[in-house]
């Protein structure tokens, strides 16, 4: 440097204004995905078709959430009646590595989605999403358990319960679906040592586990749970 020159100023590196208009946009659209969803639930024929033989469509769906859950030696068996249900939900034979792998997808979606959107709205959408699918689903239960001539409350509760389950984790789907794809996840990431949900966490949106098992809901079926390598279908 000559003796005459005067150091040069490094400019600070300024993050384009553009980058966080889109972000904020990203998140506005995945938040109007989630409102569009739950405008839709009250139309959903809920345990419209519980019971009754499966149909192709029914196996597909089921076949779908299965693959997309990683799950191998899992056979899906139709429950017959809402007495044979209430067993089904209440048996100690509940598959704890099958939670414990649906929880793992969950999580992951929520901080995926976190990335996107903020939290409070976040947490306003999702609870909006369950105001309005216990209502739809809890009258649906009812409706449907009394026509059947069985007066069970537990019962009620469990049915509707698991149709805002899978409608909250549905909604994640949306709220997560663009985050998971900009990146790439690596496999060492994910639990390895875990058959199941491996496949689908870096999977697309519309192949999620999640959408597949909301599928069957919205086809008027209730999947109750995989228990001693069966995946209960009501």
């Amino acid at each position: 440097m000559n003796q005459g020159s005067k150091p040069r100023t490094r400019r600070p590196t300024l993050t384009p204004l553009r980058d966080d208009e889109d972000a904020a946009l990203d998140g506005l659209e995945r938040l109007l995905a989630v409102e569009r969803f739950a405008a839709g639930l009250d139309h959903v024929h809920w345990f419209a078709n519980v019971g009754r033989p499966l149909e192709a469509t029914d196996i597909r769906a089921a076949e779908n959430y299965l693959t997309a859950m990683g799950a191998v030696d899992v056979t899906i068996g139709l429950v017959p009646d809402w007495e044979a249900a209430a067993e089904a939900g209440e048996s100690p034979g509940f598959n704890t590595p099958w939670w414990e792998a649906e929880e793992m997808l969950r999580a992951g979606l929520t901080a995926h989605a976190l990335e996107i959107v903020d939290e409070s709205e976040f947490n306003l959408a999702l609870t909006r999403l369950t105001e309005r699918a216990s209502k739809s689903a809890t009258m649906a239960a009812e409706e449907a358990i009394a026509l059947s001539g069985v007066s069970d409350p537990e019962l009620i509760r469990a049915a509707a319960g698991g149709a805002v389950q899978a409608c909250h984790l549905r909604a994640l789907v949306d709220l997560a679906t663009e985050s998971v794809g900009d990146e790439e996840i690596r496999e060492e990431d994910l639990d390895a040592e875990n058959d199941f949900g491996v496949e689908d966490e870096a999977g697309e949106g519309s192949n999620h586990a999640f959408v597949h098992k909301f599928a069957l809901f919205e086809a008027g079926r209730w999947p109750i749970s995989v228990m001693g390598g069966t995946f209960h279908l009501f």
